[in-house]
């Protein structure tokens, strides 16, 4: 599964009225199945707005989920954005594509190559502590 952020906008008014139960239905439905981990409205944009955290397969049924969305249907989207994401950090991190094998191996080598270098010059320790002079 994958990461997709989705922005849209959308007029206030009658339309907006009339369809936001529907909307909000479809957006729980999303929810309960699993393919979206948040959503909400954003503020200071001038007009309604939303933000989606979404997890699927790929951008095609992000796409899809989006076209079934009653303001997608009624025409009330007027901006629509939708990024893959990767959230290497924070309260998503340990879902991100980057498997934590690939990074704690590249501390590994900045430390012993740290290490190494300053070994030479005085005391080390990790993390980083020296102490003494550089000629």
């Amino acid at each position: 599964m994958a990461f997709f952020l989705v922005t849209m906008t959308h007029p206030d008014g009658e339309g907006w009225g009339r369809h936001v139960g529907a909307h909000v239905g479809y957006l729980r439905g999303l929810i309960e199945a699993g393919k979206i981990r948040a959503s909400g409205p954003v503020t200071g944009l001038g007009k309604r707005g939303g933000f989606i955290i979404m997890t699927v397969e790929d951008i095609e049924e992000a796409e899809r989920l989006v076209a079934g969305d009653p303001f997608k249907i009624e025409g009330l989207i007027e901006d629509l954005t939708i990024l893959k994401w990767d959230p290497m950090f924070g309260a998503f991190s340990g879902e991100s594509s980057r498997a934590p094998g690939v990074i704690i191996p590249l501390f590994g080598t900045i430390r012993s190559a740290v290490c190494k270098l300053a070994s030479s010059y005085s005391t080390l320790t990790w993390p980083v502590s020296v102490t003494g002079t550089l000629n």
